[in-house]
């Protein structure tokens, strides 16, 4: 899995890049590993993730042009491809995450105290 995909836009090779600015701003937009799917499916998402990633950005990652989708003059294939780049990316980052949770759970699981089953929390938070 790569780090950058190259597209065709307006007639030349652009070079795109997953830097870890990029991908935590997907991530917001997608929100969970099961918001992945609806990357195509959802025009709303889509539209937001395109915009994105095929936008033009400063040195320190503002967006300086907004891409417009309505004339963006990028082969539809490449746009598939673009779009699959990010689902890649960020189902990776989701499952790597949820690893990472699991193996901090596993490390403290008995560490923390268990109540009883029958114990009911009371207005101090201990158990009554």
């Amino acid at each position: 899995m790569s780090d950058k995909i190259s597209i065709t836009q307006n007639g030349a090779r652009k070079e795109l890049f997953m830097s870890f600015g990029l991908l935590n701003e997907l991530c917001g937009i997608v929100q969970s590993p099961e918001g992945v799917a609806f990357i195509t499916l959802d025009a709303f998402m889509r539209a937001a993730i395109l915009k994105s990633v095929l936008s033009e950005r400063t040195e320190d990652g503002m967006i300086e042009k907004e891409v417009n989708l309505n004339t963006l003059d990028v082969p539809v294939e490449d746009i598939e491809r673009v779009l699959a780049w990010v689902e890649d990316r960020v189902m990776s980052f989701f499952m790597n995450a949820l690893q990472r949770l699991k193996s901090v759970q596993d490390k403290y699981k008995g560490m923390v105290p268990v109540p009883p089953e029958n114990s009911t929390p009371s207005s101090t938070g201990t158990g009554a």
